[in-house]
């Protein structure tokens, strides 16, 4: 999928992949981030760029980016 667009009302965001999570912008997955963008690594050599229209949490674990 090259671009998708959701718009989120009273939802938590949930982003899954088979693969690995190696990095969100530019830090190893794990701590919780909040900024209005994210640029994550996966280990298949894919590099995904989310946008929030606010400032968003999001945890790493394995391959699931879940916002609280």
């Amino acid at each position: 999928m090259a671009y998708a667009t959701a718009h989120y009302a009273g939802l938590t965001p949930r982003f899954t992949t088979v693969h690995a999570v190696l990095s969100v912008n530019g830090l190893p997955p794990g701590p919780a981030l909040t900024t209005d963008r994210f640029k994550v690594v996966l280990n298949n050599g894919s590099t995904w760029i989310a946008y929030a229209s606010s400032p968003l949490t999001l945890a790493t674990a394995g391959g699931v980016l879940q916002a609280s």
